[in-house]
C-alpha cells in the first residue's frame, strides 16, 4: 500500500510491486531496477516495471534522480551541553493493560537504526527478518532506504503485534528490545524554554486510568541524552495563535497555567474563541456564552474529513478494521453535532469529569496545545475532542473497540490525531 498523506489518496499494489520500487531508488535505469528486483524473486519484465511506473507518474508521485540526503526523522537540535533534566507529570503514570489497541491505532510505526538491530535479534526466528527484512521494515518516505523505518502492518496492526494483544518483540525479546517509539509511548516531550516536560498522551484504556504509584513515564534523563528517535517539541519564543498575531512564550505559558476550568471543554473552547478576536490572553471568562451555531459548524468539518477517512482506511484496511469503524462512528456523531441545537445539548451535558481534567492537566502541564502553527485552532480542538467524545458514548455498542467503549475520549482523541480529523 502506498499511501499520500498529503492528498488522502492511497493505491494497493501487488507485493511484486514492491519488489520493483524498492530498487527504484533513482541509481538505476528501468533495466537494472528489473534485474535487482528478480535477485528478490520477483517475476516482473521491463513492460510490467515501466507500466507500473508510468502509473505513479501520473500521480505525480516519481521524482527524478536519487534523493540528496536521506530522512534522518524528526529533527530534535538537542544542545549536546543541554543538562537539563526531563521533568515527569507524576500524576500521569499508569500501568499498560497490554491490550495492544495503540498498535492498531496508527498507520506508521517508526523505528531507528539501533530499533531495527535489536528487533531483528530478538525475532532471531522469524525468517521473514532472515531472508526478506526489506518486506518488514520499510522507508517512512519514497523507495530510497531511509535511516528511520517504518514496520510493515498486518490486518492493519504492527506486524509484531500478536493474537492475544501482546507485542511479540516484548516476548521474545523483553522490554528492552522493543523500539524506542514504542517504549516511550505515549510520552509526549515538550521544551517550553524553562523546563523540559513529559507528560502521557491519553489514547489507550490504561493511560485513562493513571496511578502516580505506577512506574515512571520515561527513565530519569537530562536533555542531551535523549535518544534518537524521540521528538522533542518546542514552544517557540513568538507563540502564534491565528490571525498572523502572536505572544510571548512566558505570557503564554502563565495564562495556560492560570485558566479555571471547572469544565476545562467550556474553559478551552472560550479561550480558543478570544484567542481567535484577538483578545487578550489574560481573563477569560469561563462562563461566557458559547455561540452553538460556531461549534456546530467545526463539527461539521470534523464529520466530513472522518468520513473521507474512514473510506480512504477501508480501501487498504478493510471496512470492519478496528479504526475504520471508529472513524466511521465518529463521522455519525459529528455529523449530528453539525446541528446547532444538538451541539448545544452536547456542550452543556456531563461528560467524563474525571477524564476530561486529566487529559486539560496532561496538556497544561506539558504546553502541548502552545507548540503548533495556531493555538487557538489546537485549544479548540481539544474542546471538541471532548464534546464529541461526550455524543460518540451514546452510539457505542459491543461491536466497537474496547478503547471506545470504555473511554471514548481516548478513542477520539488517537483518531483525531491519527488521522488529523482537526484538519
Amino acid at each position: 500500500m502506498l499511501l499520500d498523506a498529503r492528498r488522502d489518496r492511497v493505491v494497493v499494489l501487488p507485493a511484486s510491486a514492491w519488489s520493483v520500487l524498492c530498487h527504484a531508488d533513482g541509481t538505476r535505469d528501468v533495466a537494472g531496477v528489473v534485474a535487482a528486483a528478480r535477485r528478490f524473486g520477483a517475476t516482473v519484465d521491463v513492460a510490467g516495471a515501466e507500466a507500473l511506473l508510468d502509473e505513479l507518474e501520473a500521480l505525480a508521485w516519481l521524482g527524478d534522480g536519487a534523493p540528496e540526503g536521506l530522512l534522518e526523522g524528526d529533527a530534535q537540535a538537542i544542545a549536546p551541553d543541554d543538562r537539563r533534566w526531563v521533568r515527569e507529570m507524576v500524576a500521569g503514570r499508569y500501568r499498560c493493560d497490554g491490550r495492544g489497541d495503540c498498535c492498531r491505532s496508527y498507520p506508521t510505526i517508526s523505528l531507528t537504526p539501533a530499533d531495527v538491530h535489536r528487533v531483528s535479534a530478538a525475532m532471531a526466528d522469524d525468517p521473514m527478518l532472515a531472508h526478506r527484512s526489506h518486506r518488514v521494515f520499510l522507508p517512512t518516505v519514497g523507495s530510497a532506504p531511509t535511516p528511520m523505518r517504518a514496520i510493515a502492518l498486518v490486518d492493519g496492526a504492527c506486524r509484531f503485534l500478536e493474537h492475544d494483544g501482546a507485542c511479540g518483540v516484548h516476548r521474545h525479546g523483553g522490554a528492552a528490545a522493543k523500539p524506542i517509539g514504542c517504549a516511550w509511548f505515549p510520552t509526549r516531550l515538550v521544551d517550553d524554554g524553562v523546563e523540559i516536560r513529559a507528560a502521557p498522551v491519553v489514547e489507550c484504556v490504561c493511560v485513562a486510568r493513571p496511578d502516580p504509584s505506577a512506574a515512571p513515564l520515561l527513565p530519569e534523563i537530562q536533555a542531551c541524552a535523549l535518544p534518537l528517535g524521540i521528538t522533542l517539541s518546542r514552544v517557540p519564543e513568538r507563540v502564534r495563535f491565528g490571525g498572523g498575531r502572536e505572544v510571548d512564550r512566558s505570557i503564554a505559558v502563565a495564562t495556560l497555567e492560570g485558566i479555571v476550568a471547572r469544565d476545562p471543554a467550556r474553559a478551552l473552547w472560550t479561550w480558543s474563541v478570544a484567542l481567535g478576536q484577538g483578545e487578550a490572553w489574560c481573563g477569560v471568562p469561563e462562563g461566557a456564552a458559547i455561540e452553538a451555531s460556531a461549534v456546530a459548524r467545526r463539527f461539521g468539518e470534523v464529520a466530513e474529513r472522518a468520513r473521507i477517512r474512514a473510506e480512504l482506511e477501508s480501501t487498504w484496511r478493510g471496512p470492519d478494521d478496528m479504526v475504520c469503524r471508529r472513524l466511521r462512528l465518529l463521522a455519525v456523531a459529528a455529523g449530528m453535532l453539525a446541528a446547532p441545537s444538538v451541539a448545544a445539548l452536547v456542550v452543556e451535558a456531563e461528560g467524563d469529569a474525571t477524564l476530561e481534567r486529566h487529559v486539560f492537566d496532561a496538556a497544561v502541564f506539558s504546553r502541548s496545545v502552545l507548540v503548533g502553527e495556531d493555538v487557538a485552532r489546537a485549544v479548540g480542538d481539544l474542546a471538541l475532542q471532548m464534546w464529541l467524545a461526550r455524543a460518540t458514548a451514546a452510539f457505542v455498542g459491543v461491536e466497537h473497540d474496547v478503547t471506545l467503549r470504555e473511554t471514548p475520549l481516548a478513542a477520539v482523541a488517537a483518531t483525531w490525531r491519527a488521522h488529523r480529523l482537526g484538519g
